[in-house]
């Protein structure tokens, strides 16, 4: 097998074209120019080097440092490590592994799956907005449940299910609303009496400021594992159901 080896710069001026027929196998060092307008018939490129196999090194100057691009569209900054599509990246499969990252913006038409097994998690901060039915496949929805073991508690918004431990506070307790205007529209919450003596040590709950719960500032659970539900009309009332 023949090789052809290349040194020193190889530079392609204006419209010079090279024509290659056949296999071509060889080393090169140096630096290649040129645009590669125009290549064709290309299966791929590989740089060897060190004993590993290397991603070759397209890339264009700026201000002394190199970056990857394969067009003015496509452009990858080595100084901020940015990727940098002008267009639409279309892909059968698109895997991404994320870490650490504060936001993730995902827009597209069609279906999305997220995880590949059942114990996943996927962890979301902030609110998820549904325009359509919520199907569950063989899970359920967990609501968070706040224990409640002192005398006062203020809900807040991330509050669902608020399990007071009536016997273990020893004495009535108070369940303080956050603002409705604070809540969304239809939020909803839970005041269980789960350890069955709100009887003798009754749960107070007291709306917030002007905020009223069935046209009453405050209402009491006084019977033993008594529960109330409650929803909010995000502004400023509260009703039971």
């Amino acid at each position: 097998m023949a090789y052809n080896i290349l040194s020193g710069n190889v530079s392609l001026p204006g419209e010079t074209l090279v024509e290659m027929s056949g296999n071509f196998s060889g080393a090169y060092v140096g630096d290649f120019d040129g645009d590669g307008f125009g290549l064709t018939n290309v299966t791929y490129v590989s740089a060897y080097n060190g004993g590993q196999y290397r991603i070759p090194f397209f890339g264009i100057q700026r201000n002394g440092d190199w970056s990857l691009t394969g067009s003015r569209h496509f452009e990858f900054d080595v100084a901020t490590r940015e990727l940098n599509v002008n267009g639409t990246i279309n892909a059968n499969q698109f895997n991404i592994d994320v870490i650490n990252k504060n936001v993730i913006n995902l827009d597209v038409s069609g279906s999305t799956k997220f995880g590949d097994t059942p114990d996943d998690t996927h962890q979301y901060t902030g609110s998820v907005l549904i325009n359509g039915p919520l199907v569950i496949n063989g899970g359920s929805v967990v609501m968070n449940r706040t224990v409640v073991s002192a005398p006062l508690f203020n809900a807040a918004s991330s509050s669902h299910f608020i399990a007071v431990q009536t016997t273990t506070i020893g004495g009535a307790s108070t369940i303080n609303l956050p603002a409705a205007s604070t809540l969304r529209d239809g939020q909803s919450f839970v005041i269980k009496d789960e350890e069955g003596s709100a009887n003798s040590n009754n749960i107070n709950i007291v709306a917030n400021g002007s905020d009223r719960i069935d046209g009453q500032v405050s209402v009491v659970i006084e019977s033993p594992f008594g529960a109330i539900n409650l929803y909010t009309n995000g502004s400023d009332k509260f009703f039971i159901y």
